[in-house]
């Protein structure tokens, strides 16, 4: 397999997908381990909720990053904001069920069976991701939304405070973390170009890949009509949540494939 690099969509606990969509890309095999090679694969986050087995998507997405690591590849991610609200109720819920981080992330599609598995390997695989980075000349991000700038003026500013409030029991900054990684749809519209613009400007790179946003939901259309990214600000974005957890096939990104 050629050195590509890939990016998957929100996943969302969708296991079956997450395979299917993989081993159709050639990255894994029928035993459902690593065979891209040399290639890189990114996620973008909201590895977990709503679908059926969020613990079971982290712990295939561990063990194929291990063997990538070993033939030469490389597996990497960004937190999402259903990464962080399942992190906040494990970390604020388990002395106190009731805490609003628990509300918050049930109303969310939070799935009780993905909590009582959480252990410290997930804790500490989850709490390691930066909330963006540059995969080439893309800028790798969760959500379609300018609040990141809200946490930090740089790229690296924005991944060491997030780093910081992950690893802090400070409620208060932990909600405005979630807040700002829940915003949304901010390149879309008519200034939406204009947006991306400034947002690149700021935290480099030529074009924005990110997920958050279902493209069946921002579409209007059957979820099983989306099989392929939504770009959209003048060629600017790329949304690459496909809709997994809503039945959607789901598809595999791969950064040098022509635009249309």
């Amino acid at each position: 397999m050629s050195e590509s690099i890939y990016i998957v969509g929100d996943v969302h606990g969708c296991v079956r997908t997450l395979v299917r969509v993989l081993r159709r890309a050639g990255l894994i095999d029928d035993r459902r381990c690593w065979s891209g090679g040399r290639s890189s694969l990114y996620f973008v986050g909201d590895f977990t909720d709503r679908g059926p087995d969020g613990i079971g998507v982290l712990d295939l997405v561990m063990h194929w990053q291990d063997q990538a690591q070993s033939a030469g590849g490389h597996i990497g991610a960004i937190l999402g904001n259903h990464d962080l609200f399942l992190l906040a109720a494990d970390r604020f819920g388990r002395a106190r069920p009731s805490h609003e981080f628990v509300a918050q992330w049930r109303r969310n599609g939070g799935r009780v069976a993905d909590l009582e598995r959480l252990r410290a390997r997930h804790r500490a695989w989850l709490a390691s991701h930066p909330a963006m980075r540059h995969v080439g000349d893309v800028l790798l991000v969760h959500a379609d939304s300018v609040m990141y700038g809200a946490v930090g003026d740089t790229l690296e500013a924005v991944n060491a405070a997030v780093a910081a409030i992950v690893a802090s029991a400070d409620e208060e900054a932990w909600d405005v973390l979630c807040a700002c990684l829940t915003a949304r749809e901010a390149f879309l519209g008519p200034h939406g170009a204009a947006r991306a613009r400034a947002f690149l400007r700021q935290f480099g790179g030529t074009r924005i890949v990110h997920g958050h946003t279902p493209i069946p939901l921002l579409l209007g259309c059957a979820p099983e009509r989306v099989r392929e990214p939504y770009v959209y600000a003048d060629g600017l974005c790329v949304n690459v949540d496909g809709g997994m957890m809503l039945g959607a096939p789901g598809f595999v990104y791969r950064l040098d494939q022509p635009e249309t």
